[in-house]
């Protein structure tokens, strides 16, 4: 942990700042320690990560995807996946380089990696300490990342503490995807951004995915792994064959894309797997924005990708306009 994160941490349960006790340093990095609020609250600090949550809590079958991605963790380290965000999230690369960016529910560390090539300063949290161990694989020790594990529900940071806040494909997974969103959304200083991505509800595919998740979620996650290994194994060629394999990819949605049949089955896991899956509409989420106070609110088409600018001072009052569509990001 850099020195640098202190001034923005704070007690989750009492919203006060922390003490660092008993720290060890090595190369000016906080490796060791304790982190505790004047309400007797304590902290640890493992491997220059603080430590906010007692356990992975519902986020077990993404433990269980992370395991799975480090199998074939190389050819995400030399992909270009999350290279996209300034595109998608339309907030210029050239913005993230100025002040501290929030990636809440970073996985892997895919964005924080475009932030720190942007020139950046990055702060990731996720709920799964494997996903923040493999961040350090990826990107190392870097002076301008923090990583923290922490509850998405119970950020341990002051409010406004940041200039941006983005969470990706990651809301949707929380017991409430309206309530993720208030959560966060608090960390936006005033004139700064929030970014968020969600699954689409009019989706035929994300339909589909639903429909099977019913039973996917209910079985072993040893028996779903083989399942949807045989299924990539088995079945792949066949979604490659034009005609019948659109009506096959129809009937039971997975991944095409992937170079590698183990980086597919992985993201399939990430689809059939989580205990939480919702979707939404544009409007829906639209609307959030509004309602918390942002302005300048802009919507891309499915999937839904949404930006907007903390108002300065927040307005108790925002009218509704038409919300700005843009064509999907390719």
């Amino acid at each position: 942990m850099h020195r640098w994160l202190m001034p923005m941490l704070r007690c989750p349960t009492h919203r006060r700042g922390l003490d660092l006790c008993d720290e060890r340093v090595e190369n000016d990095v906080i490796v060791a320690g304790t982190l505790q609020c004047p309400d007797g609250c304590r902290f640890p600090i493992r491997d220059a990560i603080p430590d906010f949550v007692p356990g992975d809590q519902y986020v077990e079958s993404f433990s269980t995807q992370r395991r799975l991605l480090k199998r074939s963790f190389d050819g995400y380290v030399g992909g270009h996946s999350g290279d996209d965000l300034a595109h998608r999230s339309r907030i210029p690369p050239e913005e993230f380089a100025r002040g501290v960016t929030l990636d809440a529910g970073c996985g892997y560390g895919r964005y924080c990696r475009f932030v720190l090539n942007a020139g950046g300063t990055v702060v990731g949290v996720d709920l799964s300490m494997t996903s923040l161990r493999l961040v350090r694989e990826l990107l190392g020790d870097h002076p301008r990342l923090a990583l923290v594990h922490g509850n998405l529900y119970e950020l341990p940071f002051a409010d406004g503490a940041f200039d941006r806040v983005i969470s990706i494909g990651v809301l949707h997974h929380t017991p409430s995807t309206r309530e993720g969103f208030r959560r966060i959304n608090r960390f936006v200083k005033p004139g700064g951004k929030c970014c968020i991505f969600v699954y689409e509800r009019y989706s035929l595919m994300r339909k589909m995915v639903d429909v099977h998740r019913h039973w996917t979620t209910r079985i072993p996650e040893g028996l779903l792994i083989i399942l949807l290994s045989l299924n990539q194994i088995l079945f792949h060629w066949l979604r490659k064959i034009p005609g019948i394999g659109r009506v096959v990819y129809a009937l039971f949605p997975c991944d095409i894309g992937k170079p590698r049949w183990r980086q597919r089955i992985t993201m399939d896991f990430d689809a059939y797997s989580p205990t939480y899956a919702y979707s939404h509409s544009h409007d829906e989420v639209y609307d959030w924005f509004v309602e918390d106070g942002f302005t300048d609110v802009r919507l891309g088409r499915a999937p839904i990708w949404v930006v907007g600018t903390r108002a300065t001072p927040a307005p108790a009052s925002v009218e509704r306009s038409t919300p700005q569509r843009e064509p999907a990001a390719v």
